[in-house]
């Protein structure tokens, strides 16, 4: 059997708190939803038995933004890790970005699981972001290295993430960064394809978002050194 919650509060909290009985844990955020053909393929999975191959599964997101699945970009197919086995999973717990990481081997499913909030107006999306943006630069600032030494160019997908992030974006100037991460995702990665809400989502979530937590990161940083001149 599985379990499954929806985390409006903090994974840790729920993993150890809420009651869960079974070994499987399908982990969703309240803005997920899964398919029908992926709950099809995960019941039919732990009807044959081959669920227990892994210690964690990966799904595809489907974004949606705007009414428009985002489908080009690097945007899909992205997995995240979302089914594990309770005992095996670490959490890391930060403001924005969170992930499930397992110890043990993963495997990927065919299917999707959706992405879409529900209160998808430009208005609630910004805002969201701009808080996301404040904290992010807090992590980015006060972030130890020890958490980078988890990646690996050649492990799974959450590995390569933190060794990118590690040896190339937090190495990168600020500012300039946000610019070579649209020009990499709306053109390389051929963005522009998904139309006039492509070019939206793109700009404020590829440039708009990371040239605001860099924005942010430099005002922390002034006012700190500011404070310490003061001192």
């Amino acid at each position: 059997m599985i379990s499954l919650f929806c985390h409006r509060i903090r994974k840790t909290s729920a993993l150890n708190n809420l009651p869960i009985k079974n070994q499987w844990v399908l982990g969703l955020d309240a803005d997920q939803i899964i398919t029908p053909e992926l709950a099809d393929e995960i019941g039919r999975s732990f009807i044959s038995n081959k669920m227990d191959k892994y210690e964690g599964y990966y799904i595809k997101r489907r974004q949606i933004f705007l009414g428009k699945w985002i489908r080009h970009g690097g945007y899909y197919p992205y997995y995240l890790l979302k089914l594990f086995k309770k005992d095996c999973v670490k959490v890391e717990e930060k403001e924005t970005d969170h992930h499930f990481y397992v110890n043990g081997k993963t495997g990927k499913l065919k299917n999707d699981l959706i992405e879409w909030n529900r209160k998808d107006d430009l208005s609630f999306w910004i805002d969201k972001h701009n808080r996301y943006a404040t904290l992010q630069a807090l992590e980015e600032i006060s972030q130890k290295k020890e958490f980078y030494s988890r990646g690996s160019l050649f492990g799974n997908k959450d590995e390569r993430t933190l060794w990118l992030k590690s040896k190339i974006w937090r190495r990168l100037p600020l500012f300039i960064r946000s610019f070579l991460y649209f020009l990499y995702r709306y053109f390389f990665r051929l963005g522009f394809l998904d139309g006039k809400e492509g070019l939206i989502f793109h700009f404020l979530q590829g440039f708009w978002y990371r040239f605001l937590v860099d924005s942010k990161i430099y005002e922390l940083k002034k006012m700190g050194s500011f404070k310490d001149k003061k001192l």
